[in-house]
Protein backbone atom coordinates (compact mmCIF):
# COMPACT_ATOMS: atom_id res chain seq x y z
CA UNK A 1 0.00 0.00 0.00
CA UNK A 2 1.08 3.61 -0.46
CA UNK A 3 -0.41 6.88 0.51
CA UNK A 4 0.53 10.36 -0.52
CA UNK A 5 -1.07 13.72 -0.13
CA UNK A 6 -4.15 15.09 -0.31
CA UNK A 7 -3.80 16.82 -3.95
CA UNK A 8 -2.30 13.30 -5.16
CA UNK A 9 -3.65 10.26 -5.91
CA UNK A 10 -4.65 8.17 -2.57
CA UNK A 11 -3.99 4.49 -2.84
CA UNK A 12 -5.63 2.74 0.27
CA UNK A 13 -5.11 -0.77 1.92
CA UNK A 14 -4.69 -3.22 -1.16
CA UNK A 15 -6.93 -6.40 0.32
CA UNK A 16 -9.46 -3.69 1.48
CA UNK A 17 -10.02 -2.13 -1.97
CA UNK A 18 -10.61 1.38 -0.22
CA UNK A 19 -10.12 4.58 -1.89
CA UNK A 20 -7.66 3.23 -5.02
CA UNK A 21 -9.08 6.64 -6.43
CA UNK A 22 -7.72 9.91 -7.62
CA UNK A 23 -8.67 13.00 -5.46
CA UNK A 24 -5.82 14.80 -6.91
CA UNK A 25 -7.48 15.49 -10.80
CA UNK A 26 -10.03 17.44 -8.71
CA UNK A 27 -10.10 20.31 -5.95
CA UNK A 28 -11.51 19.47 -2.68
CA UNK A 29 -13.93 21.20 -2.84
CA UNK A 30 -15.36 19.60 -6.30
CA UNK A 31 -15.04 16.26 -4.60
CA UNK A 32 -17.13 16.98 -0.91
CA UNK A 33 -19.52 18.66 -3.64
CA UNK A 34 -19.71 14.73 -5.52
CA UNK A 35 -20.02 13.72 -1.92
CA UNK A 36 -23.18 16.20 -1.56
CA UNK A 37 -24.44 15.22 -4.66
CA UNK A 38 -24.70 11.59 -3.80
CA UNK A 39 -25.40 11.97 -0.02
CA UNK A 40 -29.00 12.02 1.27
CA UNK A 41 -29.05 15.58 1.70
CA UNK A 42 -26.15 18.40 1.23
CA UNK A 43 -24.19 19.24 3.81
CA UNK A 44 -22.59 21.94 2.90
CA UNK A 45 -19.41 19.85 2.82
CA UNK A 46 -16.64 22.48 1.62
CA UNK A 47 -18.41 25.73 3.23
CA UNK A 48 -17.40 23.76 6.46
CA UNK A 49 -14.49 22.51 5.43
CA UNK A 50 -13.33 26.05 4.16
CA UNK A 51 -14.18 27.50 7.86
CA UNK A 52 -12.28 24.93 10.00
CA UNK A 53 -9.09 25.36 7.94
CA UNK A 54 -9.52 29.12 8.03
CA UNK A 55 -9.95 28.52 12.26
CA UNK A 56 -7.37 25.94 12.56
CA UNK A 57 -5.04 26.28 10.49
CA UNK A 58 -3.68 22.62 9.29
CA UNK A 59 -6.81 20.50 10.27
CA UNK A 60 -8.54 19.44 7.91
CA UNK A 61 -11.61 17.22 9.54
CA UNK A 62 -12.36 14.23 7.70
CA UNK A 63 -9.43 14.16 5.72
CA UNK A 64 -6.83 14.13 8.74
CA UNK A 65 -7.50 10.62 9.59
CA UNK A 66 -8.08 9.45 5.90
CA UNK A 67 -4.59 8.50 5.59
CA UNK A 68 -4.17 6.66 8.66
CA UNK A 69 -7.67 4.88 7.69
CA UNK A 70 -6.98 3.54 4.18
CA UNK A 71 -3.12 2.92 5.06
CA UNK A 72 -2.80 2.12 8.96
CA UNK A 73 0.88 1.08 8.67
CA UNK A 74 3.62 2.70 6.81
CA UNK A 75 6.16 1.05 8.70
CA UNK A 76 8.12 -2.34 9.17
CA UNK A 77 8.27 -4.60 12.61
CA UNK A 78 11.97 -4.75 12.17
CA UNK A 79 12.11 -1.39 12.69
CA UNK A 80 11.73 1.57 15.03
CA UNK A 81 10.98 4.13 12.41
CA UNK A 82 7.56 4.25 12.36
CA UNK A 83 5.99 7.41 11.27
CA UNK A 84 2.34 7.11 10.80
CA UNK A 85 1.47 8.88 7.69
CA UNK A 86 -1.23 11.92 7.21
CA UNK A 87 -2.28 13.88 4.47
CA UNK A 88 -0.28 17.39 5.33
CA UNK A 89 2.41 18.25 7.06
CA UNK A 90 0.74 20.81 9.95
CA UNK A 91 -1.49 18.14 11.68
CA UNK A 92 -2.15 14.51 11.99
CA UNK A 93 -5.94 12.70 12.67
CA UNK A 94 -7.04 12.62 16.49
CA UNK A 95 -5.66 9.55 16.89
CA UNK A 96 -2.15 10.48 16.60
CA UNK A 97 -2.98 13.19 19.58
CA UNK A 98 -3.10 12.91 23.89
CA UNK A 99 -6.33 14.53 23.71
CA UNK A 100 -8.25 12.18 20.85
CA UNK A 101 -6.21 8.61 21.84
CA UNK A 102 -7.39 9.11 25.91
CA UNK A 103 -11.24 10.29 25.18
CA UNK A 104 -11.69 7.18 22.49
CA UNK A 105 -10.15 4.76 25.42
CA UNK A 106 -12.96 6.28 27.74
CA UNK A 107 -15.47 6.12 25.17
CA UNK A 108 -14.97 2.78 24.80
CA UNK A 109 -14.85 1.72 27.84
CA UNK A 110 -18.38 3.34 28.52
CA UNK A 111 -19.91 2.01 25.34
CA UNK A 112 -19.15 -1.68 25.67
CA UNK A 113 -20.26 -1.23 29.79
CA UNK A 114 -23.49 0.60 28.68
CA UNK A 115 -24.08 -2.92 26.02
CA UNK A 116 -22.90 -4.95 28.29
CA UNK A 117 -24.05 -8.43 27.60
CA UNK A 118 -24.75 -7.11 23.81
CA UNK A 119 -21.37 -5.75 23.41
CA UNK A 120 -19.85 -7.70 20.58
CA UNK A 121 -17.07 -9.91 21.11
CA UNK A 122 -14.77 -7.58 18.39
CA UNK A 123 -16.15 -4.73 20.58
CA UNK A 124 -14.63 -6.58 23.57
CA UNK A 125 -11.24 -7.54 21.90
CA UNK A 126 -10.46 -3.81 20.56
CA UNK A 127 -11.27 -2.99 24.66
CA UNK A 128 -8.69 -6.05 25.57
CA UNK A 129 -5.99 -4.21 22.77
CA UNK A 130 -6.33 -0.65 24.37
CA UNK A 131 -5.82 -2.60 27.77
CA UNK A 132 -3.16 -4.08 26.77
CA UNK A 133 -1.33 -1.03 25.22
CA UNK A 134 -2.42 0.98 27.86
CA UNK A 135 0.55 -0.45 29.96
CA UNK A 136 3.18 0.98 27.65
CA UNK A 137 5.08 4.39 28.82
CA UNK A 138 4.89 5.17 24.79
CA UNK A 139 0.89 4.78 24.87
CA UNK A 140 0.26 7.34 27.65
CA UNK A 141 2.68 9.94 25.94
CA UNK A 142 1.47 13.09 26.27
CA UNK A 143 2.22 13.65 22.67
CA UNK A 144 1.93 11.87 19.44
CA UNK A 145 5.89 11.20 19.73
CA UNK A 146 4.79 7.92 20.61
CA UNK A 147 3.91 6.71 17.52
CA UNK A 148 6.75 7.88 15.11
CA UNK A 149 10.04 8.65 17.21
CA UNK A 150 12.84 6.31 16.10
CA UNK A 151 15.44 4.81 18.27
CA UNK A 152 18.93 3.68 18.15
CA UNK A 153 20.39 0.89 19.41
CA UNK A 154 24.07 2.61 19.87
CA UNK A 155 22.45 5.65 21.43
CA UNK A 156 19.43 4.42 23.40
CA UNK A 157 19.85 3.02 26.82
CA UNK A 158 19.43 -0.48 27.00
CA UNK A 159 16.52 -0.78 28.72
CA UNK A 160 14.59 1.99 26.67
CA UNK A 161 15.68 0.56 23.36
CA UNK A 162 14.26 -3.06 24.30
CA UNK A 163 10.88 -1.69 25.64
CA UNK A 164 10.46 0.80 22.24
CA UNK A 165 11.29 -2.77 20.07
CA UNK A 166 8.46 -4.76 22.10
CA UNK A 167 5.70 -1.94 22.06
CA UNK A 168 6.33 -1.53 18.25
CA UNK A 169 6.00 -5.49 18.12
CA UNK A 170 2.90 -5.65 19.95
CA UNK A 171 1.62 -2.31 17.97
CA UNK A 172 2.52 -4.84 14.36
CA UNK A 173 0.43 -7.92 15.83
CA UNK A 174 -2.47 -5.76 16.95
CA UNK A 175 -2.75 -3.81 13.58
CA UNK A 176 -2.22 -7.04 11.90
CA UNK A 177 -5.33 -8.79 13.69
CA UNK A 178 -7.36 -5.55 13.18
CA UNK A 179 -6.74 -5.44 9.71
CA UNK A 180 -7.36 -9.40 9.20
CA UNK A 181 -10.93 -8.55 10.95
CA UNK A 182 -11.98 -5.70 8.51
CA UNK A 183 -10.93 -8.19 5.60
CA UNK A 184 -13.01 -10.76 6.50
CA UNK A 185 -16.34 -8.65 7.19
CA UNK A 186 -16.00 -6.98 3.87
CA UNK A 187 -18.24 -8.46 1.60
CA UNK A 188 -18.39 -5.72 -0.88
CA UNK A 189 -14.87 -4.34 -1.44
CA UNK A 190 -15.70 -1.86 -4.29
CA UNK A 191 -19.05 -0.86 -3.12
CA UNK A 192 -19.43 2.74 -3.23
CA UNK A 193 -17.31 3.38 -6.56
CA UNK A 194 -19.40 0.91 -8.49
CA UNK A 195 -19.61 2.19 -11.41
CA UNK A 196 -23.11 0.99 -11.57
CA UNK A 197 -24.92 0.78 -8.34
CA UNK A 198 -26.45 -2.05 -9.47
CA UNK A 199 -23.44 -4.11 -9.21
CA UNK A 200 -22.98 -3.19 -5.52
CA UNK A 201 -23.16 -6.59 -3.28
CA UNK A 202 -25.41 -6.87 -0.06
CA UNK A 203 -23.23 -6.47 2.94
CA UNK A 204 -20.82 -4.58 5.03
CA UNK A 205 -18.81 -1.82 2.74
CA UNK A 206 -15.74 -0.17 4.09
CA UNK A 207 -15.18 1.91 1.37
CA UNK A 208 -18.58 3.48 2.11
CA UNK A 209 -17.82 3.63 6.02
CA UNK A 210 -15.16 6.10 5.12
CA UNK A 211 -17.43 8.23 2.60
CA UNK A 212 -19.57 8.42 5.66
CA UNK A 213 -16.48 8.84 7.58
CA UNK A 214 -15.39 11.91 6.03
CA UNK A 215 -19.23 13.54 5.92
CA UNK A 216 -19.29 13.25 9.64
CA UNK A 217 -16.12 14.57 10.48
CA UNK A 218 -16.90 17.76 8.39
CA UNK A 219 -19.94 18.32 9.93
CA UNK A 220 -19.03 17.68 13.39
CA UNK A 221 -16.32 20.40 13.79
CA UNK A 222 -18.01 23.10 13.88
CA UNK A 223 -20.19 21.65 17.18
CA UNK A 224 -16.81 20.68 19.09
CA UNK A 225 -15.55 23.90 18.51
CA UNK A 226 -18.91 25.42 20.25
CA UNK A 227 -18.41 23.58 23.21
CA UNK A 228 -14.92 24.76 24.73
CA UNK A 229 -16.78 27.59 27.25
CA UNK A 230 -18.80 24.59 28.42
CA UNK A 231 -16.05 22.36 28.79
CA UNK A 232 -16.44 19.43 31.77
CA UNK A 233 -13.54 18.60 33.93
CA UNK A 234 -12.77 15.02 33.37
CA UNK A 235 -11.88 15.45 29.73
CA UNK A 236 -8.43 15.14 29.81
CA UNK A 237 -6.89 18.55 27.52
CA UNK A 238 -6.50 22.05 28.37
CA UNK A 239 -8.64 24.98 26.80
CA UNK A 240 -6.13 25.55 24.27
CA UNK A 241 -6.97 21.80 22.97
CA UNK A 242 -9.70 21.28 24.15
CA UNK A 243 -11.57 20.96 20.63
CA UNK A 244 -9.37 18.03 19.77
CA UNK A 245 -10.94 16.02 23.03
CA UNK A 246 -14.78 17.27 21.73
CA UNK A 247 -13.98 16.39 18.31
CA UNK A 248 -13.59 12.47 19.25
CA UNK A 249 -16.70 12.79 21.77
CA UNK A 250 -18.40 13.92 18.27
CA UNK A 251 -17.52 10.74 16.61
CA UNK A 252 -18.69 8.79 19.13
CA UNK A 253 -22.20 10.77 19.79
CA UNK A 254 -22.85 10.10 15.85
CA UNK A 255 -21.63 6.88 16.01
CA UNK A 256 -25.40 5.24 15.76
CA UNK A 257 -26.32 7.61 13.07
CA UNK A 258 -23.20 6.83 11.06
CA UNK A 259 -23.69 2.73 11.76
CA UNK A 260 -27.74 3.90 10.34
CA UNK A 261 -27.00 4.63 7.05
CA UNK A 262 -23.99 2.55 6.43
CA UNK A 263 -26.32 -0.05 7.43
CA UNK A 264 -29.03 1.72 5.01
CA UNK A 265 -26.78 2.05 1.83
CA UNK A 266 -25.41 -1.70 2.05
CA UNK A 267 -27.55 -4.04 3.87
CA UNK A 268 -25.53 -5.13 6.58
CA UNK A 269 -26.02 -5.08 10.11
CA UNK A 270 -25.50 -1.91 12.01
CA UNK A 271 -23.44 -3.49 14.47
CA UNK A 272 -21.01 -4.61 11.73
CA UNK A 273 -20.62 -0.68 11.15
CA UNK A 274 -19.53 -0.12 15.10
CA UNK A 275 -16.89 -2.95 15.05
CA UNK A 276 -15.74 -1.73 11.68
Amino acid sequence: MYSIGLHETILGYAFLECWDRSIGTIEITDFLDFLDDTGAKNLRLAENLRGAMKEKPGWIPGFNDIIPLTGPKMSSSASLLCNIPMPNTYSSGLLRTYEGLQVFCQRLRGYVADERQNASAQLRQVLAWVGKLEAYDQWNAKESAWACAPLAEWISPEKTYNDAREYRCEIHRLLNDAEAFLVSINEDPRGSICTDRKEQKNGFCYDTLLVERIRMAITTYGRATMKQNNWPTEWPSPKIRNWLSASMNDYWDELPEVSRKVATYTGCDAGRVVDA
